[in-house]
């Protein structure tokens, strides 16, 4: 989903971010959290224990619109929002399911939301897989409809 809203967005002139999209993130895969709950369910010594996931990236918003653009031959400006100009903005119009930001996303996108992901591959002894490296395959299957042309 990150990567088709991205897609949509980068196919706009411009891509407001706030904050500038100095946020840091770590995208985690659906498969890594998968193979977790299933391996959880059979590993006993889990239980009552609390493990952070997130992928091995930790990426600015900034940098994923760039190298989402860039993938898809866009060039859009990338916009610096104040948080602060969209709070009251936010307030008012999050209880309408169109409006595409809630306060509590604004102060999510406001701040790193990165964890120490080591506990969490020694537990379930995996390697989260790298989002930058998957990346080029993401967008081509998750951006229908921007006008991109994809090969079988």
């Amino acid at each position: 989903e990150l990567v088709t809203r991205f897609s949509h967005l980068v196919a706009m002139p411009f891509v407001p971010l706030i904050q500038g999209g100095k946020s840091l993130f770590q995208p985690v895969a659906l498969d890594d959290v998968c193979i977790t709950m299933t391996r959880a369910l059979e590993m006993p010594e889990t239980q009552g224990e609390t493990f952070e996931l997130g992928g091995p990236d930790r990426i600015s918003f900034h940098d994923v619109a760039e190298k989402i653009a860039s993938q898809l031959g866009k060039k859009p400006a990338l916009v610096n929002v104040p948080a602060w100009a969209v709070r009251p903005v936010a307030k008012m119009l999050q209880r309408f399911p169109s409006f595409p930001l809630t306060v509590d996303q604004l102060r999510m996108l406001s701040e790193d939301n990165v964890c120490e992901i080591d506990p969490w591959v020694k537990a379930f002894q995996l390697e989260p897989k790298s989002f930058l490296q998957a990346l080029p395959d993401l967008v081509k299957t998750n951006s229908v409809g921007v006008g991109v042309a994809t090969t079988a």
